[in-house]
């Protein structure tokens, strides 16, 4: 018996599908590589690094003397903040200490600019930088050392922005181990991937721009009315025909415990605000999935002539022997429970996918935004 056009489409949309998940590994893997290849500026400007700050988490003394331990020459750290950041710039200084080795700038925020609460932060500190580069920087985000030579060495010619692709580390409990599924398995490479094919993707844990560029774009009337501050940075830099590249090094996101309900609700956050602002990327998301495939795998087995779980075991297997693979070839780290996060993966997106497109308020350091009306 001839197998139905059903079973025919889903076949073919399995073998393309596994291409490009494993295309976009390869490209993902060799990304550093192909970084590294392009031309580098020589010279060193001076770098103001902005860090926008509200609460104190496990990442924040690391992610604070990444910067202190930079090995660059002339370099100075804004830390930013509103009237609810008391606590996170009290830490601060006792990290940086009385006379820090980097000059350390405290700026407060006394004016609103827009719903993103974290642009707010960022217009003080852009008003009291003083370096002819801006690095704008989560404060739970550690850089690489050496890292931001690195992100310099990539901001010349058309590239009017440099990111750094964060990688999840230091995993805590089965919820962390979903993040880091998330981030390291599902995001990573399909970013890097894209990006390497020069796609402009913005994002927002390290963004390394011009003080003139974002000047002669506005930068803080730009991403002020989003949530999605980076895709915002990165189109109006692409509108004047400067691109976006990611940087060799990536920067670590140590994740420790987390709450499951946390890592749902960041994973929705960021759908809704694609669903806003980047409609194809999360039309496509769930196709990139393994769960995907895996029905593709059921419903295509007739046109290979073998049985539904029999194709299914191996498509699995291809999936978490090429992931794992690439994961360790990348040195981001596998664990036992890295199998069961992958799985509450696969299971998460496409509920939170479905979720994505009816939900109008998302939660944001406890508070509720809603996104497709910033001004609610």
């Amino acid at each position: 018996m001839a197998p139905s056009p059903l079973a025919t489409t889903a076949a073919v949309a399995l073998g393309v599908f596994l291409l490009v998940r494993a295309g976009a590994l390869v490209i993902a893997l060799l990304q550093p590589l192909l970084a590294r290849s392009r031309p580098k500026r020589a010279d060193r400007p001076g770098v103001s690094v902005l860090v926008p700050v509200k609460v104190v988490d496990d990442a924040f003394e690391a992610a604070l003397r990444s910067l202190l331990d930079q090995d660059y020459p002339l370099l100075e750290i804004v830390i930013c903040g509103d009237a609810q950041s008391a606590a996170a710039f009290a830490a601060a200084r006792a990290i940086v200490g009385e006379a820090p080795a980097v000059p350390v700038v405290f700026a407060t925020a006394t004016e609103i600019v827009g719903p993103n609460p974290k642009i707010t932060n960022l217009a003080a500190a852009v008003k009291v930088a003083r370096h002819e580069l801006l690095l704008i920087k989560d404060s739970n985000a550690v850089l690489e050392r050496g890292g931001l030579a690195d992100l310099v060495g990539e901001l010349h010619g058309r590239v009017g922005m440099v990111c750094a692709i964060p990688i999840a580390t230091e995993p805590e409990g089965i919820a962390a181990e979903t993040e880091r599924a998330m981030m390291n398995g599902q995001l990573a490479p399909l970013v890097l991937a894209g990006s390497s094919l020069t796609i402009d993707i913005g994002y927002g844990k390290v963004m390394l721009v011009r003080r003139a560029d974002f000047d002669a774009i506005d930068g803080i009337r730009v991403m002020a009315p989003h949530f999605g501050d980076d895709h915002a940075l990165a189109m109006a830099l692409a509108a004047r025909g400067q691109r976006t590249a990611f940087a060799a090094l990536p920067v670590r996101q140590p994740l420790h415990r987390r709450r499951f309900s946390d890592v749902a609700d960041r994973q929705l956050r960021w759908m809704v605000i694609r669903r806003e602002q980047a409609f194809l990327a999360l039309f496509a998301e769930p196709f990139m999935t393994a769960a995907f495939v895996l029905v593709m795998a059921w419903v295509g087995a007739a046109d290979f002539g073998v049985r539904p779980w029999s194709l299914v075991a191996g498509t699995a297997a291809f999936w978490v022997a090429t992931e794992l693979g690439f994961q360790r070839a990348k040195g981001w780290g596998v664990a036992p429970a890295s199998l069961a996060g992958m799985a509450l993966r696969e299971i998460l997106i496409p509920v939170l996918w479905v979720r994505a497109w009816f939900t109008r308020r998302v939660t944001w350091r406890g508070a509720s935004f809603d996104v497709a009306d910033p001004a609610a």
